[in-house]
């Protein structure tokens, strides 16, 4: 007697037009979701597209020139992480802002220097000459000579408080002008090392993507063959082939968003990561 009965003919009809409803609903999916990437793609697309104008117009008002179709290309490679983080603070003294400032400085020491002689004592020399310029006898009876020294000796220049009140005022716009440089020195020391910290996370995710490629990369091909083989559906194979283009997009916008993070570094040391190493 035989333990399990043969499934009738009207059963094995019903689960296949299931599995056929399930596989096409599961196909009708995919198809809406490669729609909406392909929109999202147009639209990503045309940012950049947009970007990359906006970033000619302001190249070219730095230039000087009127407006015209600029085209550049480089490798959108991985950038070194190999940065001497104890330089920064060497660098941070030749940023052209802090130069900037320390010449400021200067200025204000000499117009303390100017405030302070306004009380020394002024010693003043002439001299001057006349004669006939008809005679040619020397000396003249009518030639002139003078010779003169004048000592000028400022006891309240300006009034009793003037002095004092302009060396104090000029003291204060040099100490005013230290504490400036020194609070924006910390605090580009401080951007610095956060734009630095963000440059090697975003370096480091770039790191971490490779190897996700690669695994989805390697998915996808073994995949491939056993959807060859009979093994997997279609479906099953275009979700892994999905996953892969998601995998490599992402990569490219990790990619980006490093050598991003590298040049606002660079902008906030003034020289480029090669230069400080």
């Amino acid at each position: 007697m035989a333990l399990r009965a043969n499934p009738p003919a009207e059963s094995c009809l019903k689960l296949g037009n299931t599995r056929e409803r399930k596989e096409n609903s599961q196909r009708q999916i995919l198809n809406w979701y490669a729609v909406a990437q392909e929109k999202q793609a147009k639209v990503s697309l045309a940012e950049s597209e947009r970007a990359k104008e906006s970033a000619a117009r302001d190249l070219l008002k730095i230039l000087g020139e009127d407006y015209r179709p600029v085209s550049a290309s480089a490798d959108l490679a991985v950038p070194e992480l190999n940065f001497d983080t104890s330089t920064i603070k060497g660098i941070i003294e030749n940023v052209p802002s802090i130069l900037s400032q320390k010449n400021t400085i200067n200025i204000k020491k000499s117009s303390l220097d100017s405030a302070k002689a306004d009380y020394y004592p002024t010693l003043t020399a002439s001299q001057s000459y006349g004669g006939d310029s008809e005679s040619y006898e020397f000396p003249h009876s009518w030639n002139s000579w003078s010779v003169g020294l004048s000592l000028n000796i400022p006891i309240m220049p300006g009034g009793p408080t003037k002095y004092k009140n302009s060396v104090k005022s000029a003291e204060a716009a040099v100490k005013a002008e230290k504490q400036n440089l020194a609070d924006d020195k910390l605090t580009l020391e401080s951007n610095v090392y956060s734009a630095y910290d963000d440059f090697i996370n975003a370096c480091e995710t770039v790191y971490a993507g490779d190897a996700l490629l690669a695994a989805n990369e390697e998915r996808y091909k073994e995949s491939f063959i056993n959807y060859m083989a009979g093994n997997i559906s279609f479906i099953d194979l275009e979700s892994i082939e999905q996953t892969l283009i998601e995998s490599r997009r992402n990569q490219l916008s990790y990619l980006k968003n490093a050598n991003v993070n590298k040049i606002t570094l660079e902008s906030l040391l003034g020289i480029t990561l090669e230069e400080g190493k």
